[in-house]
């Protein structure tokens, strides 16, 4: 646990030094971006829903206060020329996944330039995230399958020094959590989240982080929201125990899917394990303790068909996040 807090402090020391030398950027800058997107060329990862209704429109920003893009010449934004209109939802969903033979190992990070203009407490922005193709979607500050980094979980939080993630005291009018009111300009929110795979060779499965927009019955003539350079990148950030690099380096399970059973195997034999079981809704179902043990032997017992997530605890540390399908 020393090395870890000894390592901890200095990531702290560099992205707060980095933060302040910068104050648009997050950690990205000095680590390498994966993918960006700054609204000038095509993205084929990015889809804007086509209904309608739907404001959220790819141009350049002609408005009095959403006049420009913050890299030159377009950004998306609710509708580039007129207000928001009253009662209206907009999304667009941005595909995090990388390729469909790579991953992204560590930790996931997405930030983004923003501003917003909205009737405060009442109209604005929020993130949702799905880990099941768009079937049941979270807001990403109450992600209970993987969780959110920006400042919510305790340990983590300052690795990010300055999220700029709206919280639970930042209630839309329908009880949504997000952005409402006037920005100060263009601010940097990043969004993370870690030990996980967004994207596995084995499960075809994609993160797909959703940006929506919603406005109550009375009409306010406010701009909205306006988003540019949308960046993703990843970051080790160390731990004792190693962190999911692949599948043979820390942890291995086979077969997956499974059937009755598998085995899952580690790369030592530790004192304790737990592995605590949740459905894709982040519903906990169960937790399993073994001792002694660099293999076990993990029964599906009752559990129905269908995917699952294994928090996996070494030592009382938090070692990695597994997905399982269940299927006869």
């Amino acid at each position: 646990m020393k090395r870890f807090s000894l390592f901890i402090l200095l990531i702290f020391t560099a992205l707060l030094a980095f933060s302040q030398q910068n104050s648009h950027y997050s950690v990205g800058d000095t680590i390498g971006i994966w993918q960006e997107i700054n609204f000038d060329t095509a993205f084929n990862h990015l889809y804007v829903d086509s209904s309608e209704t739907n404001i959220w429109q790819i141009g350049t920003p002609q408005k009095s206060n959403f006049n420009q893009a913050y890299s030159f010449p377009n950004a998306i934004t609710t509708d580039t020329l007129n207000p928001y209109p009253a009662n209206n939802v907009s999304y667009f969903d941005y595909y995090v996944s990388y390729s469909n033979s790579q991953a992204y190992p560590y930790i996931v990070f997405i930030d983004l330039q923003h501003k917003f203009d909205t009737d405060t407490l009442m109209d604005g922005g929020f993130f949702t995230v799905t880990w099941d193709k768009g079937m049941h979607w979270m807001n990403v500050i109450h992600d209970s399958i993987y969780g959110t980094m920006g400042g919510l979980i305790p340990g983590w939080s300052y690795i990010v020094p300055e999220p700029n993630l709206y919280s639970d005291n930042n209630t839309l009018f329908n009880g949504e959590f997000g952005f409402s009111g006037k920005s100060d300009g263009w601010i940097n929110t990043t969004l993370a989240w870690h030990f996980i795979h967004v994207f596995r060779q084995d499960i075809s499965d994609t993160m797909i982080v959703r940006f929506n927009f919603i406005s109550d019955e009375i009409d306010n003539p406010k701009e909205g929201w306006m988003i540019d350079n949308i960046r993703s990148f990843a970051l080790d950030v160390g731990s004792d125990l190693p962190e999911n690099k692949d599948d043979s380096s820390h942890i291995l399970i086979s077969p997956n899917p499974l059937k009755t059973s598998t085995e899952i195997t580690f790369k030592s034999v530790y004192k304790s394990i737990e592995i605590s079981v949740y459905d894709t809704h982040g519903k906990f179902i169960e937790i399993r303790s073994f001792s002694g043990l660099g293999k076990i032997i993990f029964e599906r017992n009752s559990l129905p068909d269908g995917v699952y997530f294994l928090k996996i605890r070494l030592n009382g540390e938090t070692a990695d996040i597994k997905k399982i399908i269940i299927s006869q």
